[in-house]
């Protein structure tokens, strides 16, 4: 009798497979019930594979300190369709987001320690600024504290595997949508 040959390789397509199924319920916005959220993932984060819009200072600044090209378009259009002003890059543990006003995003590399994002989420729901963590499954230990933002945030959240979207506008209520 003849065994087949790639049966690990065919019980992991089925693992992501199944896993990939459960995250399809808000794939293009389907079954979003919030009209931000919709218009995010539609307009923005899943639909274009192009930068909408003229500016591209978000893009560029992404695309140099080495987001991906897709996560630089896909954040990039997300700053232009909700209408955000100015922006900030942590890349390591000296940033700051002090000289931010309301209208901003704040953009956290895996440079920034795990440790002082809770401090900073404190900080930006003060300011009612959107802080967007890159990689948020890079390792366990990022993983696990951004399931903790998560939990402890009171607004609406947006998990796009590549990225963790927090905004802390206080006439959203607490929602997490996983793309």
């Amino acid at each position: 009798m003849k065994r087949p040959k790639n049966i690990r390789r065919n019980v992991m397509r089925g693992y992501y497979y199944v896993r990939n199924m459960m995250r399809i319920k808000h794939y293009h916005g389907y079954g979003v019930h919030s009209p931000f959220v919709y218009g995010l993932v539609r307009h923005s984060v899943m639909m274009s594979s192009s930068i909408v819009g003229d500016d591209c200072s978000v893009f560029d600044a992404l695309s140099e300190i080495g987001v991906s090209r897709k996560r630089a378009i896909q954040l990039q259009n997300m700053f232009t369709w909700a209408g955000y002003k100015s922006a900030c890059y942590l890349t390591d543990e000296n940033s700051t987001i002090d000289t931010l006003d309301d209208r901003a995003v704040c953009y956290v590399t895996t440079g920034y320690p795990m440790e002082k994002i809770a401090s900073l989420c404190a900080l930006a729901e003060d300011k009612e600024v959107a802080v967007c963590v890159m990689k948020p499954y890079d390792s366990r230990v990022r993983s696990k504290a951004c399931r903790e933002l998560i939990k402890v945030h009171k607004h609406t959240s947006v998990d796009n595997r590549g990225f963790l979207l927090l905004f802390f506008n206080p006439h959203q209520p607490k929602q997490h949508f996983k793309l």
